[in-house]
């Protein structure tokens, strides 16, 4: 996680604790309500995957090359397939070109090849709408398998990539999280304004807690990132 998402991660925390120490002044506005529930989910999203992201080249090599190969194009195949139509139908082609790929595609090709081709395939899925791919049958849990394929097929070959796919897609993850995130307060920012009269205490630690502290980043920062809430 980097150091602006870290210190945008603790004003988010902040203003969280204050919305729970104030909450009774603003149950009363459900538009606020909902946002501090999205706010909410965003934030433990964003700390799953941040502590994932630190243990992402940890796993255990468990399958032999030709087993994580085969694994790798079919999951590779049977997900780009479906999501090659979708990006037809919304006039992507060049998308639509990297989603195709057969399993032959890539199990018969050169290691190297086969890894290129699944990083498009994957990357383009990343792109699309969660939603909209869901309708096709392409589920977030499917596109994790895929990403876990192509991290053990990356350590088998022994690729550069091998520690530095599973990051990628993590921060990807990241970055679309705080941007979700941003929104979310955002809409909370214009909605307080409501509260400044009738809840002057609240909405005064609320401004308070929106401001971000820019803490330069230290390797403990990165070492010591939130861990996931607890179930």
């Amino acid at each position: 996680m980097e150091t602006e998402q870290l210190n945008y991660l603790k004003m988010a925390l902040a203003t969280d604790d204050v919305c729970s120490d104030y909450e009774s002044n603003w149950t009363t506005l459900p538009a606020f309500a909902t946002e501090v529930a999205l706010a909410r989910t965003h934030i433990a999203s964003i700390r799953q995957d941040g502590q994932a992201q630190l243990g992402a080249d940890t796993k255990p090599h468990t399958q032999a090359k030709d087993e994580a190969k085969n694994s790798l194009a079919r999951l590779a195949a049977d997900t780009g397939a479906p999501a090659s139509v979708l990006a037809e139908t919304t006039g992507n082609l060049s998308a639509a070109a990297k989603l195709n790929q057969s399993y032959s595609d890539i199990y018969y090709a050169a290691d190297l090849a086969a890894e290129d081709l699944a990083v498009n395939l994957l990357n383009a899925a990343r792109d699309m709408d969660v939603t909209a791919l869901a309708s096709y049958g392409v589920s977030a849990d499917r596109l994790g398998d895929l990403e876990e394929a192509l991290n053990q097929f990356s350590q088998k070959i022994g690729s550069p990539r091998a520690t530095t796919v599973k990051r990628r897609t993590r921060t990807l993850s990241l970055e679309d999280l705080f941007s979700k995130l941003r929104t979310v307060h955002s809409r909370m920012d214009r909605l307080a304004v409501v509260l400044r009269s009738s809840a002057p205490d609240f909405y005064t630690a609320y401004e308070t807690a929106r401001v971000i502290i820019d803490r330069p980043g230290t390797q403990e920062d990165e070492e010591q990132a939130p861990a996931p809430p607890a179930p």
